[in-house]
């Protein structure tokens, strides 16, 4: 049952996180989504490319990627709460999603670095992702009890 919590956690956390992305970008109509620029990332690129051919047929990647990291980090964030660093509440889902957001910031600036990616990747694109890691801990968090709480529901018997 665990397992079925945490995949439905990250799923759940991970839409929303793609769908806030998403709706930054439209509104703004600047930069890119994470899941975008997993694609770039793990699509063989050229120094010299800012994107790589054929983009629109292999978006896929990054979604498969953004989703399974997305299960990873709510797992990362159960064992987390068992070995006693926060509990499943808000307060420790800002602090969490703080933190992965501060990491996965400097995170991108390395691997654009060291690659020599040129994206255009600003300002606005890391204020995004840093709130869109909030976005995401939360929703985890609330998912993980809303789940637990309908299992247990479910365990009563008359």
């Amino acid at each position: 049952m665990l397992f079925i919590k945490l995949i439905l956690s990250g799923l759940s956390a991970t839409i929303l996180m793609v769908l806030v992305q998403k709706l930054y970008v439209t509104v703004s109509q600047r930069g890119i989504t994470l899941t975008e620029l997993f694609s770039y990332l793990l699509i063989e690129t050229r120094k010299e490319e800012t994107r790589p051919t054929g983009m629109s047929n292999r978006l896929y990647i990054g979604f498969i990627v953004c989703y399974l990291l997305g299960v990873f980090f709510v797992g990362v964030y159960y064992l987390l709460w068992r070995l006693g660093v926060g509990r499943s509440d808000v307060i420790t889902a800002l602090l969490f999603g703080a933190a992965h957001g501060l990491a996965s910031i400097l995170l991108v600036r390395i691997t654009l670095k060291k690659h020599l990616i040129s994206l255009g990747i600003n300002a606005h694109f890391y204020l995004g992702l840093f709130f869109a890691h909030i976005m995401f801990s939360l929703t985890a968090i609330v998912t993980f009890n809303l789940v637990t709480q309908i299992m247990r529901v479910g365990e009563i018997q008359p």
